[in-house]
């Protein structure tokens, strides 16, 4: 049928962006500070962290629209914990880990309350590049783009300096700012302004208002947690969290009534 459809044309996008991997030979000794377990990593053409984040996006895809039995699922997590892992990327690994967990306590976030504080407890800490106290060094120098992003709330007003602002910036603090701050909520306020985060919220609402099913809510607070330290959700380049939220929330719309 269609989703089982959808299932095959994940497994073969994952094996084929594996193979491409190995034939671009980017099997490459990882970063000093990045070394968790191997020696060497997959970078992929688009990053360590950017290919750890797709292979983590494909692999919620997979879990949230399965219905995989116990045995099936050990074996699930543990496959996919050590390819996610070959990518060293720790916001994909700590996403993979939150999101493995959540899934297991989805019967308990049934609770419209816990589903509350959840979703609540998730937005606070991917917002945290927002409110939290850090320096230029904190995240891997991610702090030094959060804390120029955030100089650059004030003049972005309410639509923001454009989608293509960030790409000019160049290199800064030693990061090569090619595609966005790090962080999904800054991401929007620089670039769409005060109006694209009205727009984002009440996309992202929609989902947890709506009656969809308590595994797409979920889908989509893990994904919000990704959004911590890394450009998830740029809309308009239809990143795999973005393709992702699109199909799946058409699918399970069409499975649960609204």
């Amino acid at each position: 049928d269609f989703f089982s459809a959808l299932h095959l044309a994940i497994l073969i996008i994952l094996i084929l962006l594996l193979i491409s991997s190995f034939q671009a030979g980017t099997l490459v000794p990882c970063r000093q500070d990045k070394c968790l377990i191997y020696n060497n990593v997959f970078s992929g053409l688009v990053g360590g962290n950017g290919l750890g984040l797709d292979l983590f996006v494909l692999y919620c895809a997979l879990l949230y629209t399965s219905k995989f039995s116990m045995q099936i699922r050990i074996f699930f997590y543990l496959s996919s914990m050590m390819v996610i892992f070959t990518t060293s990327s720790r916001t994909a690994i700590l996403s993979f880990i939150f999101c493995s967990i959540c899934y297991e306590m989805r019967r308990f976030l049934e609770h419209k309350f816990f589903m509350t504080i959840f979703v609540i407890s998730t937005i606070c800490y991917s917002a945290y590049p927002l409110w939290g106290h850090y320096t230029e060094k904190a995240f891997t120098e991610r702090g030094a783009l959060w804390l120029y992003a955030k100089s650059l709330i004030g003049d972005a007003g309410l639509v923001g300096f454009g989608t293509s602002f960030w790409t000019r910036l160049g290199v800064t603090q030693g990061f090569v700012a090619n595609y966005g701050t790090h962080n999904m909520w800054l991401d929007v306020l620089v670039s769409l302004g005060y109006l694209g985060l009205i727009i984002l919220l009440c996309i992202l609402a929609s989902f947890f208002i709506k009656k969809d099913s308590i595994n797409l809510k979920i889908l989509v607070a893990c994904l919000i947690f990704s959004g911590m330290n890394e450009s998830t959700f740029i809309l308009w380049k239809l990143y795999p969290v973005s393709i992702v939220l699109i199909v799946l929330s058409v699918i399970e719309r069409k499975r649960t009534p609204t």
